[in-house]
């Protein structure tokens, strides 16, 4: 076999598996991408929040965070639930630039990131159009392990999530939501 032709055959296996990616999130609306490593801590932890949810209005698209109000230990994993709604009465389509489709920032209390959904990850370059019906929702889930960006296991305190869907029209609007991790003693 030629070289040209295992070059052809490699990238049309690429393609397809692109493909198969995008089928499926059509298909199911909602996925959910996990770390790697996970870690338990043995401090017990409580998630304090005003509110568990958070949410935008961006030309007819709603987008929102929610986290969890129940306890877990520091070093397991924070679900983040972000979703996005078309509020409106006509089909709303989102066009995405890569096989990305959201993004979540931790801050702590003095502003500074503590962790990002998306640092180390790769993304499938293509372009993806998704279309929302009225008041069809599509929903993702990001996790945290409650950890910083070197891996080790974050400190009670206040921190914020800015999450944001990355489609074309709204990847630069955040929703932020603020919570505390406080120490059970």
């Amino acid at each position: 076999m030629s070289a040209s032709r295992i070059v052809v055959l490699v990238v049309a296996a690429f393609l397809i598996g692109v493909l198969a990616y995008a089928v499926a999130f059509r298909s199911e609306r909602t996925f959910s991408l996990a770390p790697g490593k996970q870690t338990s801590g043995d401090k017990e932890a409580r998630v304090v929040a005003s509110d568990t949810k958070a949410e935008k209005v961006i030309d007819y698209l709603k987008i929102s965070v929610e986290i969890p109000s129940n306890s877990i230990k520091l070093g397991e994993l924070l679900h983040f639930n972000i979703s996005v709604e078309n509020v409106g009465s006509k089909p709303r389509e989102l066009v995405f630039n890569s096989s990305q489709k959201f993004d979540i920032r931790i801050e702590d209390k003095t502003g500074a990131t503590v962790w990002t959904w998306s640092d180390g990850r790769m993304f499938a370059q293509m372009i993806e159009e998704v279309t929302l019906e009225p008041h069809e929702t599509t929903s993702f889930t990001a996790m945290w392990p409650m950890q910083d960006k070197q891996g080790n296991t974050v400190q009670p305190g206040n921190y914020k999530a800015f999450a944001k869907v990355v489609a074309n029209g709204v990847k630069d609007k955040d929703v932020e939501l603020g919570f505390t991790l406080k120490a059970d003693d």
